[in-house]
């Protein structure tokens, strides 16, 4: 749909007051009145009129204003929040090399470990909550991609965290542990789903791309 500019306005008001007038001439021609309209009841229209175009054109400045200013604070945020993406992508991938391979039960506890250890660094990396307010504009809903990423990732960590303690005082057996691995690596896979176009998008908006870090991409 095409925006409204403020000459469609002008020519709206113009309008508006055209027939505003000619309405006038044809009470008074019907009332059988001949005489002119009032001089200054035409001035007032005419005030009217014009005081209602400044309005729009402020109002529509002001628009166009805040919504530069938006852009430009999403694209600030884009390019703050790439490479933290980047560096929670490549961590992640790491995760589902740990928990991925089960075969040595006696080692996968800490592999476990190492995972949560990780996790945790990725949940200390997540971006404020003004970061994730000024990428609101970005597209595809990429600033809630970004908080719920970061969210399943503290969850993930909190839930091998009980797992690992209730293995360390022997509520639970190893193998119990290294059954969960396909979930482990499911919920990895899941919150990789999530936050790696998120990558994208931030490094389309940004215009400085981010790159390397330790990921493979085609991003460009």
């Amino acid at each position: 749909m095409k925006r409204a500019t403020v000459w469609d306005f002008v020519g709206a008001s113009c309008v508006i007051f055209l027939v505003g007038l000619l309405v006038q001439v044809a009470s008074n021609i019907i009332l059988g009145s001949h005489s002119t309209p009032d001089v200054w009841m035409i001035l007032g229209a005419l005030a009217t009129a014009a005081a209602t175009i400044v309005a729009l054109w402020v109002a529509l400045k002001s628009d166009r204003e805040r919504a530069r200013n938006e852009a430009i604070r999403a694209r600030l945020a884009a390019a703050h929040v790439a490479p933290i993406l980047l560096q929670a992508v490549a961590k992640l991938r790491v995760v589902v090399e740990l928990v991925g391979t089960t075969s040595e039960q006696t080692y996968y506890p800490d592999r476990v470990t190492r995972a949560s250890t990780i996790l945790g660094q990725i949940v200390e990396m997540r971006p404020t909550i003004e970061d994730l307010r000024a990428a609101s504009p970005l597209p595809d809903d990429c600033a809630d991609r970004i908080a719920a990423g970061f969210a399943q990732t503290e969850l993930m960590a909190r839930i091998m965290d009980d797992d690992l303690t209730a293995l360390g005082q022997g509520r639970i057996a190893v193998d119990r542990i290294s059954g969960k691995g396909s979930m482990y690596s499911g919920m990895t896979r899941g919150i990789l789903a999530t936050l790696t176009p998120a990558v994208e998008i931030c490094n389309n908006a940004s215009k400085i791309k981010i790159g390397g870090l330790g990921v493979k991409s085609n991003l460009g």
